[in-house]
């Protein structure tokens, strides 16, 4: 409800301006009522907004931490050998940098429908002027909505590679800062090999993360210029078929005060299909590890809380590709 009622303001700011605009030579309280609706309607503009924010950062806290809740679930009920896995490791990395997208998604609804509403309102507040500029109006949504898909689509294809590229020069760097005494990684003065591994992962991720903005660059570019084009003609066209001073200075507050709405449109349209190929990844990673529930739904039986100490007799370790243990017999 508080969405749709900010939608209507640049209209009621249309109609509002131009009675105020063709009432200029009457009396001031002739013109009370208009001034006081305008003040009202202004003075509601910034708290309404900061409401609706708040509201949209408790719903996106509330959707991260239950996908969180689940994540975690998840990969409680993997074996240790598969969380070992590279392929595992990779699909779970992808996961949790999916909740980013995802927690957003609610607030970013309430946006489009929002937006949609400010251009249905202001397409049929200019009609009643002019025709052709309530529909330059309404065409205004679609250079943002066309510009934001294409990069979200550039986004849903990139995200995978960055999340498996960050995972794996993340591991390294820990192996070289943290892993590295008491392992051949120090003995065998293999360092240097590692961080040269490890810095080329990195540099991959920030490739791919660098061409995902520059393309979002260009296309926002290119959105605003045809939005700039659309709005400039709405304009110009009550001007030539209006020619009411009034009809013409509302048209341009209006335009003016709906055009960041209507920008907000395809923002909101990119970051819904955005986060729906993350939406499905997360669910089929959910799908895939189905046993969660039972193996999640508490400590398994007979576990202890609390160990002294572990021994582990006749301990053997084979390194892959090697004819012979490395390690055997031990305790």
């Amino acid at each position: 409800m508080l969405t749709l009622l900010q939608a209507a303001f640049p209209a009621m700011q249309f109609f509002l301006m131009r009675r105020l605009v063709g009432a200029a030579g009457a009396q001031v309280e002739d013109m009370a009522p208009v001034l006081v609706a305008i003040a009202m309607l202004v003075g509601l503009v910034y708290p309404l907004a900061q409401i609706a924010t708040a509201a949209s950062q408790r719903m996106a806290l509330r959707v991260r931490a239950d996908y969180r809740a689940q994540l975690m679930d998840r990969a409680a009920a993997l074996e240790p050998q598969d969380l070992a896995t590279e392929e595992v490791a990779t699909a779970l990395e992808a996961a949790d940098q999916a909740i980013v997208a995802i927690h957003d998604v609610g607030p970013k609804a309430l946006q489009l429908m929002g937006a949609v509403g400010a251009s249905f309102f202001l397409t049929g507040a200019l009609w009643s002027v002019d025709v052709v500029a309530g529909l330059l109006v309404a065409a205004a949504v679609l250079p943002a909505i066309v510009a934001f898909s294409l990069v979200a689509r550039r986004e849903s294809a990139g995200w995978p590679k960055v999340a498996a590229s960050e995972r794996r020069g993340r591991y390294l760097m820990e192996q070289l800062l943290q892993q590295r005494t008491a392992t051949e990684l120090s003995t065998m003065g293999g360092g240097w090999l590692v961080a040269a591994r490890g810095k080329a992962k990195i540099r991959e991720a920030a490739q791919v993360l660098d061409g995902m903005v520059g393309y979002a660059m260009r296309m926002e570019l290119i959105a605003a210029g045809a939005t700039a084009v659309l709005f400039g003609g709405v304009i110009i066209r009550i001007v030539l078929v209006s020619g009411s001073a009034a009809s013409v200075a509302a048209a341009v507050v209006a335009v003016i005060v709906g055009m960041n709405s209507i920008r907000q449109c395809g923002y909101a349209a990119g970051g819904l299909i955005s986060a729906s190929p993350r939406l499905e990844s997360f669910e089929k990673i959910a799908g895939a590890m189905a046993g969660a529930d039972d193996a999640s739904s508490g400590p398994i039986s007979g576990a202890r809380a609390a160990v002294s100490c572990l021994r582990v007799d006749r301990v053997g370790l084979r390194y892959p590709g090697a004819e012979s243990l490395a390690i055997q017999g031990s305790t």
